[in-house]
């Protein structure tokens, strides 16, 4: 039961992540303006959200 809760809350926050970084994935290719993408894709994942918790239960 708690394994199936924490790998729930796992793909829930990397489904949270890339859904919040999607409007910038075309940046991720870009050197420049790469280092924001994956600034900006691990505060997401490491972020609380409640839709991170959502899919844990429903899983």
């Amino acid at each position: 039961m708690i394994v199936q809760f924490l790998l729930g809350f796992i793909i829930g926050k990397l489904f949270g992540a890339i859904v919040s970084t999607m409007p910038f994935f075309d940046l991720m290719f870009d050197s420049s303006v790469s280092d924001i993408f994956w600034s900006e894709f691990m505060s997401n994942l490491l972020a609380f959200n409640g839709y991170h918790y959502a899919l844990a239960i429903i899983d």
